[in-house]
C-alpha cells in the first residue's frame, strides 16, 4: 500500500544528535514508498556567533546521517543542505510542498538537540504537511517493533488519520490498533456516526488485522503502559488535546522511555 499524500521529498532535520540519525533512518521507508528523495537539512541558528564552526559541525552531522542511510542499502536519493535561520520557522517553511517532516526525539537523555523538545512541538503545530517525531533508544541497533496505533479524537480528521495509519501499518508490516477516545464521541457527530465512519474507513482494507479499543483522553499514559508495544501512533488535528498530549511536554515526559514515535498527519481540505 502506498501513501496517498504527495510531496517532492521527505525532509529530515539533522542536528548531529543520535536521535536525528534515527529519524533519518526511520524516514527511509517513507521516501522509498513515495519514490521521492530524502532531504537532510541542518539549520544554523540565525543568532549564531560562529557560523564557520557551526557550518563544519553541520557538514559532519549531515555526513553521519547520510552514512547511516547508506548502510541500510536501500535505493533512495539523498539530498543535503545547510541553511541559516530560526530552526522551527525554517522547517515549517520547508514543509510547503514536502511529503513529510521527520524529527528526532531526544528520548530519556539530557542532550539539548535542536530538533527535539519544544522545536519539534512548534513544527508539529505549524507545519503544512505531516510531521513525524521519531523516538528510539540509543542503546539498541534493532528497529522498533510493535503495532501502529491510530488515535480517533476528532471525527473531522477521521478519514485522513485512518488512511495514514493503514498505510503506515502496511509499510511497517505491523498490526493496527484504533484508540477511539471517549471525548471524540461528544463533539460534532453522534457516537453511532463516529462508529459508522470508522467502519467505512477500515472496511476498505479488510486484509489488515485491526483492533478497536475505547480509550481515555490520556493517550500518552495508555501508550506508555500497553499490553503490546506500539512503535508508531498516528494522530490528526494539531490543535487538538490528543495531539498536544502526545507531542507537548507531557507526552515527551511520559513516552521518554518508550520507542513510540508519533506521526501528526495534516488534513488537506
Amino acid at each position: 500500500m502506498q501513501h496517498g499524500d504527495s510531496g517532492t521529498s521527505v525532509v529530515v532535520g539533522v542536528d548531529g544528535s543520535p536521535s536525528s540519525v534515527h529519524a533519518a533512518e526511520w524516514a527511509i521507508d517513507e521516501a522509498v514508498s513515495r519514490d521521492v528523495p530524502l532531504r537532510l537539512i541542518h539549520v544554523i541558528q540565525s543568532t549564531s556567533a560562529d557560523v564557520g564552526r557551526e557550518r563544519e559541525e553541520g557538514e559532519l552531522a549531515l555526513q553521519a546521517a547520510h552514512s547511516a542511510i547508506t548502510r541500510h542499502g536501500r535505493k533512495v536519493k539523498v539530498e543535503t543542505e545547510i541553511m541559516r535561520g530560526h530552526v522551527a520557522a525554517t522547517l515549517v517553511a520547508e514543509s510547503v510542498g514536502a511529503a513529510m517532516i521527520c524529527l528526532g526525539s531526544a528520548g530519556s537523555d539530557l542532550e539539548a538537540a535542536k530538533f527535539a523538545g519544544t522545536t519539534a512541538t512548534a513544527v508539529a503545530r505549524a507545519a503544512l504537511t505531516s510531521v513525524a517525531i521519531v523516538r528510539r533508544r540509543n542503546d539498541t541497533e534493532q528497529p522498533p517493533d510493535g503495532n501502529v496505533a491510530i488515535v480517533v479524537d476528532d471525527p473531522m480528521d477521521l478519514a485522513t488519520v485512518v488512511d495514514a495509519g493503514l498505510a503506515e501499518a502496511a509499510l511497517r508490516h505491523a498490526g493496527l490498533v484504533v484508540l477511539n477516545l471517549t471525548s471524540a464521541r461528544l463533539r460534532e457527530l453522534a457516537p453511532e456516526d463516529v462508529d459508522r465512519r470508522l467502519a467505512e474507513a477500515l472496511g476498505r482494507h479488510p486484509e489488515l488485522s485491526v483492533r478497536i479499543l475505547m480509550a481515555p483522553d490520556d493517550v500518552a499514559t495508555v501508550l506508555a503502559t500497553p499490553d503490546e508495544p506500539v512503535q508508531l501512533t498516528v494522530v490528526g488535528n494539531a490543535g487538538g488535546l490528543a495531539a498536544e498530549g502526545l507531542v507537548g511536554p507531557y507526552g515527551r515526559f511520559v513516552l521518554r522511555h518508550t520507542e513510540c514515535s508519533v506521526l501528526l498527519v495534516h488534513r488537506h481540505d
